[in-house]
């Protein structure tokens, strides 16, 4: 199945919340079946993820984080 995420209003919490819920092991274990992608400014989503001390890996417009990935 394929999921596409917004980032709805870039100065409310939506992006917050994604970035935090993505770190929780059942939401690992659920998203690694979907394809996901993720609609909005490529850095911005970048600055929440530093912010939220997530390692994560960026490439070629795509990121990861865990065994999550994600297209942008």
């Amino acid at each position: 199945m394929k999921i596409i995420f917004t980032t709805g209003d870039t100065n409310g919490i939506g992006i917050e919340v994604l970035v935090k819920a993505l770190v929780k092991s059942e939401m690992q274990e659920l998203l690694q079946e979907h394809e996901l992608t993720f609609c909005g400014n490529a850095e911005t989503l970048k600055e929440y993820i530093v912010k939220a001390k997530l390692a994560a890996t960026f490439k070629n417009g795509d990121f990861s984080i865990g065994d999550v990935f994600f297209s942008i």
